[in-house]
C-alpha cells in the first residue's frame, strides 16, 4: 500500500482541522437535544439523506460521475471500507450519546484518534514512540476521572456502562473509515468520498429507519436536523480536505480539543438556551480528567519523526 504524502500547505490543513474541530463540539449537543424525538438509525438517515442531496447537484457539476466507474478492484475495496466505518460510526456515536452526556462522549470518543495511528503504524508505517504510549495511558487516566462521580454506575453495569460501550465502538469504526479514506484521497476527490458514504449509507440504513418521525418533529427540531446535516456535511468535508494536506497525527492533536470545547459549549447553552440539553455536572476531578484527556490524546498523536517532504503527485488544491 503506497504512503499517503501531505501537501505541505500546514495552514491551511490546520484552519481545516480547526474548523471540523468546533463544529464537532457542537454537533453532540444538537444530535442530544434531537434524539429525545428521532432513534438514532432515523437520525442518521436523514442527515445522510440531506448531505446526499446536496453533494450529487455539486459533484455531478463539478466533477461528474464517470470516475466512480473507473475505480480499480483497491479503489472499490477501500470505498467499501469507508462506508460501512463512517455509517458504524454515525450510528453507534448516537447509540452511545442516548445513554451519557455529549461531553462524556467526546471524552470517550478521543480514543479514535489513537486508534487510528495505531492504524496508521501498521498500514503507513508511521512511527509510534514511548512519548505516544505515555500519552495512550495518560488518556486512559483521564477518561477514568471524567467519570469519577459515576464509579458506581460504571460498576453496577448502568446505562452509562452501555453508552461508553458504543462510543468506543464508534472510535473504532472511525478509525477504520479514516485510515480507508486517507489512502482513497489518492484516487477521489473529498467531496465524491462523502458523496459515497452518504449516498450508501443512506441506502443501508433504509431498512432500520422510521421517515414518519420526520413528519412529528416541531419547525424548530426540524431546524435543526437540517443544520445537523449541513454541519456533517461541511465538517467532514474539512476533515477530508485536511488530509490532503498535513498528516493525521497533526490533524488528531487539533481534534483533541473536542472535550473542553464540547463542555464549554454546554456551558455557554446551559446559560442562553436553558432546557436544551442537560448541562454537565463536572467535579474538580472531573475537569482534571477532562484535561488529561486533552494531553494524553495530544501526546498520542503527537510525532516525533521529521515531517515528509510535500508529494508533487497531489492534485492541485
Amino acid at each position: 500500500m503506497n504512503r499517503h504524502q501531505p501537501s505541505g500547505r500546514r495552514t491551511l490543513g490546520f484552519g481545516l482541522a480547526l474548523i471540523t474541530t468546533y463544529f464537532w463540539s457542537v454537533l453532540p449537543i444538537i444530535l442530544k437535544a434531537l434524539l429525545g424525538s428521532m432513534d438514532a438509525y432515523t437520525l442518521t438517515w436523514y442527515r445522510f439523506g440531506i448531505a446526499a442531496g446536496i453533494l450529487c447537484f455539486y459533484v455531478g457539476f463539478r466533477y461528474g460521475f464517470r470516475v466512480f466507474f473507473s475505480l480499480k478492484r483497491s479503489g472499490f475495496l477501500l470505498g467499501i471500507v469507508c462506508i460501512f466505518g463512517a455509517t458504524s460510526n454515525y450510528v453507534t456515536y448516537l447509540l452511545g450519546l442516548e445513554y451519557m452526556s455529549p461531553g462524556g462522549a467526546q471524552v470517550v470518543i478521543q480514543l479514535a484518534p489513537v486508534l487510528t495511528l495505531l492504524g496508521g503504524l501498521v498500514l503507513f508505517h508511521e512511527s509510534f514512540s514511548k512519548r505516544q504510549w505515555i500519552g495512550f495511558l495518560v488518556l486512559l487516566v483521564g477518561i477514568g476521572l471524567f467519570f469519577n462521580t459515576r464509579y458506581d454506575d460504571l460498576f453496577s453495569g448502568s446505562n452509562l456502562v452501555v453508552g461508553i460501550f458504543w462510543v468506543a465502538v464508534s472510535a473504532l469504526a472511525a478509525a477504520c473509515y479514516a485510515l480507508a479514506q486517507k489512502q482513497l484521497l489518492q484516487i477521489l476527490t473529498p467531496e465524491s468520498i462523502l458523496l459515497l458514504l452518504y449516498l450508501f449509507g443512506c441506502l443501508m440504513l433504509s431498512p432500520f429507519a422510521h421517515p414518519s418521525q420526520g413528519l412529528q418533529l416541531t419547525e424548530i427540531q426540524m431546524f435543526l436536523v437540517i443544520l445537523s446535516a449541513l454541519i456533517t456535511l461541511f465538517s467532514y468535508f474539512c476533515y477530508a480536505s485536511a488530509m490532503k494536506h498535513i498528516e493525521i497525527s497533526r490533524i488528531g492533536l487539533i481534534l483533541s480539543l473536542n472535550p473542553l470545547m464540547t463542555v464549554g459549549n454546554m456551558a455557554l447553552v446551559a446559560v442562553f438556551l436553558p432546557g436544551f440539553v442537560a448541562p454537565e455536572s463536572l467535579n474538580i476531578l472531573s475537569w482534571i480528567g477532562a484535561v488529561l484527556v486533552v494531553f494524553g490524546s495530544m501526546m498520542g498523536v503527537g510525532r516525533s519523526t521529521k515531517i515528509p517532504a510535500p508529494s508533487h503527485s497531489m492534485a492541485s488544491d
